[in-house]
Formats: structure tokens, C-alpha cells, sequence
């Protein structure tokens, strides 16, 4: 990310590499992530598509997701990270 770059630009960047995640390394999550945070930019829902401990993307081969009393639970095999999200009650 060159140092000028907008919020726009950055935001159009992160929407193209999250269309296109399912071969994305650990450390290209990684940098993704840094340039949104230097940019101030949300990643919003996306955030719930990889690993926040150790980037990898979260599919069908490598996390448990469960639904237990009100919230979603996925487990990421590789570094055994539990992430909880709260479900809508409506």
C-alpha cells in the first residue's frame, strides 16, 4: 500500500482480495488486515472468514462450526482457536 492511498482505494482493494479467498495464504490475510488497520478501513463481516490467530482461511476442510445457545462457534484445526460470534435473535 503506497502511503497516499485513500480510503476508496484501499476498501476497492480489500473487496477484490476477499472475492477471490479461498487460495489466499496466511500472509497475504495478514497483510490485508495491516492495510485496512492502517487505513482505518472495517473489515466488517470478512473478519469472520479467516482465523484471527493464525490467518488461515476458514472452509469447509479445516474448522468445526457449531451453533450452541444463541451464538456460532468455530473451531480452526490448525492452531485450535475458538471463535464466538453472537447469532441474531430476530
Amino acid at each position: 500500500m503506497a502511503k497516499g492511498d485513500s480510503k476508496k482505494v484501499v476498501s476497492k482493494k480489500i473487496e477484490r482480495f476477499f472475492e477471490k479467498l479461498r487460495g489466499k495464504t496466511p500472509s497475504e490475510i495478514r497483510k490485508i488486515k495491516r492495510m485496512a488497520m492502517g487505513s482505518n478501513v472495517s473489515l466488517g463481516t470478512k473478519k469472520k472468514l479467516f482465523c484471527k490467530k493464525c490467518f488461515s482461511v476458514f472452509n469447509s476442510g479445516n474448522s468445526e462450526i457449531r451453533i450452541k445457545k444463541g451464538s456460532k462457534i468455530v473451531k480452526c484445526k490448525k492452531c485450535d482457536n475458538i471463535s464466538r460470534w453472537k447469532l441474531n435473535s430476530s
